[in-house]
């Protein structure tokens, strides 16, 4: 029996639309704007892999970790310095 390669993924499940912005700024009057641009948008699939609730300082944070694939491009150039967008949800790359 073949085994499945698990880092194989069928085209199915990339499903959700994800939007890879990049830090960029704007100079303007009173010094520099900072702002997100897409630079790709990207059909790909997010499952959370681990979630926990941290108290610290006096306060409850959430942190979440994700697993993100996406067919490779090699035309985008993704950094760690980027973030993703899916469906009003920030991702910290």
């Amino acid at each position: 029996m073949a085994q499945k390669n698990p880092a194989v993924t069928s085209g199915g499940k990339l499903n959700k639309r994800l939007h890879f912005q990049q830090l960029g700024g704007t100079p303007n009057a009173g010094g520099e704007l900072t702002t997100w641009a897409t630079y790709a948008t990207l059909w790909g699939s997010i499952d959370v892999l681990r979630g926990q609730l941290l108290y610290n300082t006096g306060e409850f944070i959430e942190q979440s970790t994700y697993n993100i694939v996406i067919l490779y491009n090699p035309a985008e150039a993704i950094s760690v310095a980027d973030r993703i967008v899916c469906e009003g949800t920030t991702f910290i790359i």
